[in-house]
């Protein structure tokens, strides 16, 4: 993961109770920017993951990667690290679904597994 981007949608709270004020301004203040992220530890080439956030931190499982590790990236600290993983560890997968459930848990459902669908679900705990 050569790049990152940050979205803040700062602008974009004035405008929440007033739509009609919205649809007048031809900028609503949401700009992009450039994260930096520190650190050698991270992931490789990712696509097809899917991510779950927490705060400030977010978690990354699963896509078409170089490595199956679990990531979680500190935007305070703007560093990625592994996740260790223990218990029952899902199957690297793609195109699956990944939800928060509470403030340290998140759910794995589906996806695909070494090119089949799978109908499994796994809960993960920080």
């Amino acid at each position: 993961m050569g790049n990152m981007w940050k979205l803040s949608i700062s602008g974009v709270k004035s405008f929440i109770d007033d739509a009609d004020a919205m649809n007048e301004h031809d900028f609503y203040g949401v700009s992009w920017e450039p994260v930096a992220m520190k650190g050698n530890n991270q992931p490789g080439n990712i696509s097809h993951h899917k991510a779950a956030v927490f705060g400030s931190k977010v978690v990354i499982f699963g896509g078409i990667k170089e490595d199956q590790d679990t990531w979680l990236f500190d935007a305070d600290k703007n560093q990625w690290s592994k996740v260790k993983q223990s218990g029952e560890v899902p199957k690297p997968r793609d195109d699956h679904s990944l939800t928060q459930l509470d403030e340290d848990s998140f759910m794995i459902f589906g996806g695909f597994v070494e090119g089949s669908r799978v109908n499994d679900v796994f809960i993960g705990k920080f």
